[in-house]
């Protein structure tokens, strides 16, 4: 560098400063309401304090005693050992967890993008060319080519002055946050689905094998009835009654099947397996104890993934509400250029000649149609609706613990009588078929009995399944973790 170039640098120095300065000077007076503004943007547009919820109670209406700390293992009462392996295999093998771990492998890209425009930017730019011309010599045509080659390179840079590219970077990071919590709340769900399912699958098989044994005791009284006949102690009506029961019941055994076998596809599917329809599960459905509610209305809010993911959506809506309203703030941009070509290639590398071509450009819009207004007024618009989502979220959320408290109360209720009522229809049942045999009853009074007692089992089957699944169902409003999971 030569002697010179200390006392060029200074006069580049002070010559981009001067002008800049005067840039700012012109645009101050264009931008003075966009510049006032300036001090509301250290934070989002909206956030959850602006969240208009309800006063929350000290514990869940439904709670008989004070609340406890959920439980960390839900699977195991459930379905032991193999549920608990079914989870897991379903964690490793669903589609539905490559597409959610896809969006966070998004999210923590676009968050790296965010980042990378937001510093400065180098182009590099290579030229070459060649040109050909013809010329007469000593009679002939000759041709004359030239080869000419070059570089540029081009900088830029744009000061944060209002803090609008850090809340642009900080609603990515909020994004990110919420791709995190949907992956998180992606498998509590698939967990939990995968849960129901298998007491789906329980539950149909139940009801096959009650309707297998109720074509059996169905086919015995049409036996005890056709050898009545035989011997003249009933009449025709009763064999063709019983004959009409006996095919009933057949095809009450094939739908059964059918519906066995469709719960068996849709937890194989579940699973990432080929629905082969031979998945194999518990004799019988679990025997739940009564439930205890578990931490509070306040406390769901921190536990719940889907609500942490609203709240990290309101967040990034906030924050670009807050970056479009900076967009009327005016900008700084710093640039610099160079180009050489090949036969002055040294000066490409010269400081002084880079610094001396730095300029310094400050913006400010003053006319764009109103489009940076309506852009600032969509993103609050954008921002006031993630409120109203994450207002909706909460809500949800309590009204599925409260729902699940209240249920399973309703639903034990209806198990206990239902087991009682079972014990008489069995009695009942045993009462008729000898009375039957004995000739004190029809066989009209034999059938009913049956059914009744059939109905109220498969009634219980029901109803026990159905308070299993309100089981996972608590546990998922609640927002509970998952125990340790076997390896897939």
């Amino acid at each position: 560098m030569s002697a010179r170039a200390p006392h060029s640098l200074l006069r580049i120095a002070v010559g981009v400063g001067l002008a800049t300065g005067a840039a700012f000077s012109l645009s101050a007076c264009a931008s003075l309401d966009g510049m006032m503004a300036a001090t509301r943007l250290s934070g989002p547009a909206l956030s959850t304090a602006d969240a208009a919820l309800p006063t929350l109670p000290a514990r869940w209406s439904g709670a008989s005693a004070v609340a406890i700390e959920p439980e960390l293992d839900w699977l195991t009462p459930l379905g032991g050992p193999t549920l608990t392996a079914l989870v897991a295999e379903a964690l490793t093998a669903n589609p539905d967890m490559a597409s959610a771990s896809a969006q966070l492998r998004a999210a923590e890209a676009r968050l790296r993008a965010t980042r990378g425009f937001s510093g400065p930017s180098a182009d590099l730019g290579i030229s070459a060319s060649s040109t050909s011309a013809g010329f007469e010599l000593g009679g002939s045509t000759e041709r004359a080519t030239s080869f000419e080659a070059g570089l540029s390179l081009t900088a830029s840079w744009e000061p944060d002055l209002w803090g609008r590219l850090a809340v642009g970077i900080g609603a990515s990071a909020a994004d990110l946050e919420a791709a995190n919590a949907d992956l998180a709340g992606a498998r509590l769900s698939l967990a939990a689905s995968v849960a129901q399912q298998w007491v789906q699958l329980t539950a149909a098989r139940r009801q096959l094998e009650l309707a297998e044994l109720e074509l059996a005791t169905r086919q015995r009284a049409l036996e005890l009835t056709e050898r009545r006949f035989s011997r003249g102690l009933t009449d025709a009506l009763s064999v063709r009654t019983s004959r009409s029961v006996v095919a009933g019941g057949e095809a009450q055994v094939a739908a059964q099947r059918q519906t066995r076998d469709r719960a068996a596809r849709s937890l194989e599917v579940r699973l990432g397996r080929y629905p082969s329809g031979e998945l194999m599960v518990a004799d019988g459905l679990p025997r739940l104890p009564g439930l205890s509610a578990a931490s509070t209305p306040a406390e769901v809010l921190t536990r719940r993934p889907d609500i942490a993911a609203a709240e990290a959506r309101l967040t990034a809506a906030g924050l670009r509400a807050t970056e479009a309203r900076a967009a009327l703030l005016p900008s700084l941009r710093l640039s610099a250029s160079v180009s050489n070509g090949a036969d002055n290639l040294a000066d490409f590398f010269d400081p002084a000649l880079i610094l001396g071509r730095i300029a310094g450009n400050l913006l400010a819009p003053l006319y764009r149609g109103g489009a940076l207004d309506a852009q600032a007024d969509a993103a609050f618009a954008q921002a006031e609706a993630s409120l109203a989502a994450y207002v909706r979220e909460v809500l949800n959320a309590w009204n599925e613990v409260e729902t699940a408290l209240a249920a399973d109360g309703f639903l034990a209720a209806q198990e206990e009588a239902l087991l009682r009522a079972a014990a008489e229809a069995n009695e009942a049942e045993q009462l008729a078929e000898r009375q039957y045999r004995e000739g004190l009853a029809t066989i009209f009074e034999l059938l009913d009995a049956q059914a009744r007692r059939f109905s109220t089992e498969s009634n219980l089957i029901s109803v026990q399944s159905g308070r299993a699944q309100n089981r996972i169902a608590y546990h998922l409003a609640l927002g509970g973790a998952l125990p340790p999971l076997p390896p897939a």
